[in-house]
């Protein structure tokens, strides 16, 4: 179940907020690029706020910027995103077990959703390519 949040909550998780919410994709060597909202545009989903658009939904406004990945399906590319949890005050980034166990990636997705605060990375298999998972 999400919804959007109330005002009230909107102010709370300003206060202090230090980050971004949202999506990506792996775009070199040690860069991601993708699309990212403040936590207040997210949607509460459980323990969660949730960026507003997916790799499906945000696939083909990708594409326009990266004409090269044209010829994949979205999933095709390493990508995953970032949530944050706002009881215990951190961010959690998830992603392919490739990418988590990347530190110059990990790193280029800190930078690109200005994560300074709590981060955990987490793998997981719906990020894996789907090649990789046969």
């Amino acid at each position: 179940m999400s919804y959007q949040l109330s005002i009230k909550e909107v102010q709370k998780l300003t206060e202090g907020h230090k980050g971004f919410i949202g999506i990506f994709w792996v775009v070199g060597d040690c860069e991601v690029d993708g699309y990212r909202e403040v936590i207040p545009d997210g949607i509460k989903y459980g323990d969660t706020i949730q960026p507003s658009r997916d790799h499906y939904e945000y696939w083909d406004e990708f594409v326009r910027n990266y004409p090269m990945f044209k010829r994949f399906e979205y999933d095709q590319i390493p990508r995953g995103r970032v949530v944050y949890y706002p009881k215990e005050d951190k961010f959690r980034i998830i992603t392919s077990k490739a990418v988590a166990n990347d530190r110059c990636l990990i790193n280029a997705v800190r930078r690109f959703y200005r994560l300074t605060g709590r981060v955990e990375v987490v793998a997981d298999l719906h990020y894996e390519e789907p090649a990789n998972l046969w």
